[in-house]
C-alpha cells in the first residue's frame, strides 16, 4: 500500500503541482533530537554469516549480474536473499529468489551430540547447507486500456500509467479549480492521491508461490510448500472506471478525476477480501543417518515421521459506513480450516470462525471485540471469556498492549 501511494503521488502531482508554490520548512528541534537519540541506541552486532556468504558469492553474482535483481541481508545477519530479475512471459509474471540461512544443528540432534561432535558437525557446514528456493507466478495484463474497458487486473502502478499519460493529472487539477496560492492546495491534492492509491490497492490480484527448503542432514528435514492467494476490494479502480464509463463515456478521465476529487468510489461494504490456500510438507528425519556416531538405539529414537498440512483461509473486512475513514467502525470476518497428516494418517483437524468488531473511541483509541468458534476447546486458548466449550470472547482495552 505504501509503495502504491508513493508511486501514485509521484505520477499524479507532476502536472498538478506544476504551478509554483511557496516552499515550507517547519522543523521541530525536539523531534529531530528524539529521532537522533533513537537512531544511536546501542544494538547487538549482526551475525557475520550474511556478510561472509555474500563475499563468497560476489564473483558469481557479478558474473550473473544481469539476472540478479537485488541482494539483501537480514537485520540480524543470519540470512542472505538473492532476488532474481522478474520475467514476464505472455500473460504471466515470474519472480524467483534464493535465501541462504545460517546453518544450525537440528535441535533434536544437538541434544544427543557431545560437545566435540557438535563442534565437528558445525565446522563441516557450508554456506549453502540451508537454502530455500522460491518461485512466484501471477497473471499480468498489458497496460490498462481505460478507454475500452473497465476491468483491469493487478496492483502494479505500471499498468495504469496510461491514465497519467492521457492527462489524468490535468483533469484533477481542473476539477480542484484552485489558485497557486490556495492554502488548501496540498490537502486537496493529498486527498485525491490517497483515493487513487486506495482504489489501485483494492484491485483484484492472484498469485501462486512455491518453495523448497533444502538442508544438510544435520540441519533437519527438508521442506516443501506452496500457496495460492486471491485478494480484492469491492470498491476498486475497476468500479470507479465502470462508473466513469456509465456517467461520462465520452470523457472517462474527467469522470474518474471527479471521483478522485470527491473521494467517492473509495468506500464499500466489503473493504477487502482475501482467500488463500496453503500446502506444507516436511520430510522425514532419519536418525539412523547418525547411528555411527550415536549408536543404533539412540539414533533410531531421533527419527521423526514426515508431516503434511493443508489449510484454507478466508478473510473479509466490512466497513458499514458511507465513506472510507480510518475512524470508521469495522467488522472483520475470518474462517480457517487446517488438516495435518503424519505419514498419510490424519492427526489434526482444526476449524476456526471469528468475527471482530473494531469500535473507534476518539481519534486514537479503538476497542476490538472478537467472538470465536472452534471445533475443539483447545483452539480457544487466546479467548478471555468462554460462553461454551467451543465459543469464546476476546477483547483489548485501550490501556492494554497488543
Amino acid at each position: 500500500m505504501k509503495a502504491v501511494t508513493a508511486l501514485a503521488r509521484t505520477l499524479l502531482t507532476v502536472s498538478v503541482l506544476a504551478a509554483p508554490a511557496a516552499a515550507q520548512t517547519d522543523v521541530n528541534p525536539e523531534v529531530v533530537g528524539s529521532k537522533v537519540a533513537e537512531s544511536t541506541t546501542a544494538a547487538a552486532a549482526p551475525d557475520p554469516f550474511a556478510t561472509g556468504a555474500r563475499a563468497s558469492f560476489q564473483d558469481f553474482l557479478n558474473f550473473f549480474s544481469a539476472a540478479v535483481d537485488g541482494v539483501n541481508q537480514s537485520d540480524d545477519g543470519r540470512s542472505l536473499t538473492i532476488r532474481l530479475v522478474p520475467i514476464q512471459e505472455g500473460p504471466l509474471a515470474l519472480a524467483g529468489s534464493v535465501t541462504l540461512q545460517k546453518p544450525v544443528v537440528y535441535a533434536t540432534l544437538e541434544k544427543a551430540l557431545s560437545a566435540d561432535l557438535q563442534s565437528s558437525v558445525k565446522d563441516a557446514f557450508d554456506d549453502t547447507d540451508d537454502a530455500t528456493y522460491s518461485l512466484s507466478i501471477s497473471p499480468i495484463q498489458p497496460a490498462c486500456n481505460f478507454k475500452k474497458t473497465s476491468t483491469c487486473f493487478g496492483r502494479s502502478i505500471d499498468r495504469y500509467r496510461s491514465l497519467f499519460d492521457e492527462g489524468l493529472s490535468t483533469k484533477v487539477s481542473l476539477r480542484l479549480g484552485f489558485q497557486p496560492n490556495d492554502p488548501d492546495r496540498v490537502a486537496k491534492i493529498q486527498k485525491a492521491i490517497d483515493t487513487l492509491a486506495v482504489l489501485i490497492d483494492r484491485q483484484p490480484q492472484f498469485a501462486i508461490t512455491a518453495l523448497r527448503r533444502v538442508t544438510a542432514r544435520a540441519i533437519g528435514p527438508s521442506e516443501t510448500g506452496a500457496s495460492a492467494e486471491f485478494a480484492a476490494g469491492s470498491c476498486n479502480l475497476n468500479r470507479a472506471l465502470a462508473e466513469a464509463h456509465r456517467t461520462n463515456s465520452s470523457n472517462v478521465l474527467d469522470g474518474l478525476a471527479g471521483q478522485l476529487v470527491d473521494a467517492t468510489g473509495g468506500s464499500c461494504l466489503i473493504d477487502r477480501f482475501v482467500l488463500s490456500a496453503t500446502y506444507k510438507h516436511r520430510d522425514a528425519f532419519e536418525g539412523t543417518w547418525f547411528s555411527g556416531a550415536l549408536g543404533n538405539d539412540v539414533a533410531a529414537a531421533l527419527s521423526e515421521k514426515s508431516t503434511t498440512s493443508f489449510s484454507v483461509k478466508a478473510q473479509a473486512t466490512l466497513v458499514p459506513a458511507a465513506r472510507a475513514s480510518p475512524r470508521n467502525t469495522k467488522i472483520d470476518l475470518a474462517f480457517e480450516l487446517e488438516r495435518q497428516f503424519q505419514d498419510s494418517i490424519r492427526t489434526k483437524s482444526r476449524a476456526i470462525v471469528s468475527g471482530t468488531l473494531s469500535v473507534p473511541l476518539g481519534e486514537s483509541i479503538t476497542i476490538p471485540l472478537t467472538i470465536t468458534w472452534a471445533n475443539k476447546p483447545e483452539f480457544l486458548a487466546d479467548v478471555r471469556t468462554r460462553f461454551s466449550t467451543r465459543i469464546g470472547l476476546s477483547y483489548r482495552l485501550p490501556w492494554e498492549k497488543k
